[in-house]
């Protein structure tokens, strides 16, 4: 006989959660969470109003690790993301050997849910910590025990290693039937304990412990207090300089003062306290105009800039006497005269074609002429410049969905709301390319988000980026589009 669940139950069931876990299930979640609360009573027995009371009176504490499990996802596989791992081999672990000769590197997998996190990490420091100084280790935490003796058991489904490079298949991994087993020499490196992160854990986060943290695809099931305070710990028990990974989709909140963004190998990841990056000088800007073309999205038009848009006289590259030669290219893209906009970035002095945002613009003419390749290439020589700019992630991230790269897009539109979550257009991107895949719950919460974002947005903005859409015209697409979601504007 199935269990009765009211929604009085599901209810209270989520603040449970949210208070015990720190997990985020606010939205429509109501039909997942009622299936998950059936099948956990179920599990540990007796009736709804039993398992919730103890529960909340911090009883059945075995049942955190199933719960977790049950309300996140913990698929995962060998060296997924590589470029994050590429970025470890060969930045960081060679910074942090130099910075701390002599002494083992540890590194923790947070959240490493069945091990495969962890373990890519020691077959990466294998490789980099030669003998006989090989002196290093990877902790990996996770709050459910049953995903971490299967970690421990360090046997995987072939199918775990399909990013695996073959040369660490070859070399890592022992065939047994149908499935594979990890060397002991990568064995021996790492060990798992179980934690819940949102509880006191003073020894896990003892001050300057790591070298590396890897916390992907954690922070994003927390509510935003609980992944602060996590982010908080994190910080703590990194060492000076040291280096945290998140997922593509996680920001750091105002955790982020403590860090510099460093951007290689086409991944983010944060340092902290640690000096700035030193970056190549971009290329002389030298735009050539080609037959005017449609922009990416075109309806209505787009307002005017304000003045306090412009360079700045105060700016060290744009001064005061090349505010009307700026707003001249401005009025341009404004008329949709994008080869007379290019003519006119020609005609810049050179303190202002100098400056980034001229750069930017003329990335943005370009790819509305149909010179989409020629738009992205000046966007990856800005980037090469400065990784942290969130505006020429956005157009690079546009360039990428005209040429029909939606994967592509993501990374450059969730690196620019990593840089700057109050940056409304690669919010409305993100919800539009999730209403394309079917994905309701993502396009909703991301429209929802750059709706309450249009209202402030910079005007000059909005006109780089809307496509020929005025502030109203954006905010009224986002509105339908939100509604059709099953959203509420």
């Amino acid at each position: 006989m199935s269990t009765a669940i009211r929604p009085s139950d599901v209810d209270w069931f989520r603040a449970i959660v949210a208070r015990r876990l720190g997990l985020s299930l606010a939205g429509d979640t109501t039909e997942f969470l009622t299936e998950v609360l059936r099948r956990r009573v179920g599990a540990v027995g007796g009736d709804c109003d039993s398992y919730l009371s103890r529960l909340a009176r911090g009883g059945l504490r075995r049942e955190m690790g199933p719960l977790g499990s049950e309300l996140t996802n913990n698929e995962t596989y060998f060296f997924r993301n590589a470029e994050q791992f590429a970025a470890l081999a060969e930045i960081v672990v060679p910074d942090r050997r130099t910075a701390g000769a002599g002494v083992p590197l540890r590194l923790v997998s947070v959240g490493c849910a069945s091990g495969e996190e962890a373990y890519t990490l020691a077959m990466v420091l294998h490789d980099l910590v030669p003998e006989p100084s090989r002196d290093f280790s990877v902790l990996g935490v996770d709050i459910d025990p049953t995903v971490l003796r299967k970690a421990e058991s360090a046997r995987y489904s072939r199918r775990a290693l399909r990013s695996t490079p073959a040369a660490a298949k070859e070399r890592w991994f022992q065939a047994d039937g149908n499935d594979v087993i990890i060397a002991a020499e990568i064995r021996r490196s790492v060990r798992f304990e179980e934690r819940n992160l949102t509880s006191p854990s003073p020894d896990l986060w003892r001050p300057g412990t790591y070298d590396v943290i890897f916390c992907r695809n954690v922070l994003m099931y927390f509510t935003p207090e609980t992944a602060q305070a996590v982010l908080a710990h994190m910080t703590r028990s990194l060492a000076p300089n040291g280096y945290l990974f998140l997922g593509h989709a996680e920001t750091m909140g105002r955790a982020a003062a403590a860090y510099n963004i460093r951007h290689t190998h086409n991944t983010f990841y944060y340092q902290r306290n640690g000096p700035a990056p030193t970056h190549r000088a971009a290329p002389a800007l030298v735009p050539a105009p080609g037959r005017a073309g449609p922009p990416p999205v075109r309806a209505g038009r787009a307002t005017a800039p304000s003045s306090s848009s412009a360079p700045s006289s105060s700016s060290a590259s744009a001064s005061a006497a090349s505010l009307p030669a700026w707003n001249r290219a401005l009025e341009l893209l404004q008329n949709e005269q994008y080869t007379q906009a290019l003519h006119a970035i020609e005609e810049f002095p050179p303190s202002l074609r100098e400056w980034t945002e001229a750069r930017l613009l003329c990335a943005v003419l370009l790819a509305h002429c149909d010179q989409v390749g020629r738009s992205e290439q000046l966007c990856r020589a800005l980037l090469d410049a400065d990784g942290t700019n969130a505006r020429v992630h956005h157009q690079l991230a546009q360039c990428r969905e005209l040429v029909g790269d939606d994967l592509g897009a993501l990374d450059h539109y969730h690196a620019a709301v990593a840089i700057d979550p109050g940056l409304a257009m690669p919010r409305f991107r993100l919800g539009l390319l999730a209403r394309r895949r079917g994905d309701q719950a993502t396009a909703k919460h991301e429209l929802w988000r750059a709706l309450t974002l249009l209202a402030s947005a910079d005007p000059t903005q909005l006109l780089m980026f809307g496509g020929g859409f005025d502030r109203q015209g954006l905010i009224g697409i986002c509105q339908s589009e939100l509604v059709a979601s099953g959203g509420t504007p």
